[in-house]
């Protein structure tokens, strides 16, 4: 496992990128990760955790998508803290959470009701059987994984057919105004340490497309408005501003820093 001296596990703002040899090593970290509070510190501006406004406007998005109902049995792929698995499962008759490090939903499981079930696992290689699932939520992981393609196939083997797939993904922004900011340094493309895939939003809806999902819905959740962000740095009210209208601007999936999608396993 490969970071910056600086490094600190609350903090996946880093200039130099994670590389992970194998599983087991994925899995060490992320246990690690989680024994020291997991995504809590996050990246703050005036003394705001900016990433948990993110994290939980994904959520948000995904759980719009998901509309679980009372008759369906569904997976939280790569549940984390397992907060968004408790909330699902109050509304469906099944969920099972699943995650890499089962310390991670350590606290939830306390918490959870009858039907819902906690796995460790990792999600190249389910432990379920063929057409088990009427749904799948999958926020924030997919980026995480040393094989994101592979994760696709499970999903479409364990889903029935016609299944719904709900993912996010911090997509990277290819627009026009982009591309010339980084071009003429204007602006300056800052990766986060621990994302092992960036795929731009054509890329992302074609790589699902070829594992036989076809894309229903998608929006926006940070609406990238490139270098104008610096602007946030001024003070904390117009942090505020510019925060809001990035999270108000849903139509523009193409140019935002995360997207939401709705998908159907053909």
């Amino acid at each position: 496992m490969k970071k910056s001296k600086k490094e600190k596990f609350g903090d996946i703002l880093n200039k130099e990128m994670l590389k992970f040899k194998n599983q087991k090593e994925l899995k060490k970290y992320y246990e690690e990760k989680y024994n020291r509070g997991g995504y809590e510190k996050g990246y703050t501006l005036h003394g705001v955790n900016i990433s948990n406004i993110y994290h939980k406007e994904r959520q948000k998005s995904a759980l719009k998508f998901l509309e679980p109902k009372k008759d369906e049995i569904i997976l939280d792929a790569g549940c984390g803290d397992g907060k968004l698995t408790l909330k699902i499962s109050k509304k469906c008759k099944k969920i099972y959470g699943a995650d890499i490090t089962k310390n991670a939903f350590k606290k939830a499981k306390t918490k959870a009701p009858k039907n819902l079930l906690f796995k460790e696992m990792n999600i190249e290689n389910l432990n379920f059987k063929n057409k088990n699932f009427d749904k799948i939520v999958c926020v924030e992981t997919l980026e995480h994984v040393l094989h994101p393609k592979k994760v696709m196939k499970e999903f479409y083997r364990v889903l029935k057919p016609k299944g719904s797939l709900v993912l996010t993904y911090p997509t990277v922004n290819t627009s026009t105004i982009t591309k010339l900011e980084i071009k003429t340094k204007i602006g300056k493309y800052f990766p986060i340490s621990e994302h092992l895939t960036e795929w731009d939003y054509k890329e992302l809806i074609n790589i699902l497309k070829k594992n036989k999902f076809t894309l229903k819905k998608s929006e926006g959740i940070v609406l990238d408005l490139g270098k104008l962000t610096k602007l946030k740095l001024f003070s904390k009210k117009i942090m505020y501003i510019i925060t809001n209208f990035q999270l108000s601007v849903r139509k523009f999936p193409r140019n935002s820093m995360f997207v939401s999608l709705l998908l159907e396993k053909t």
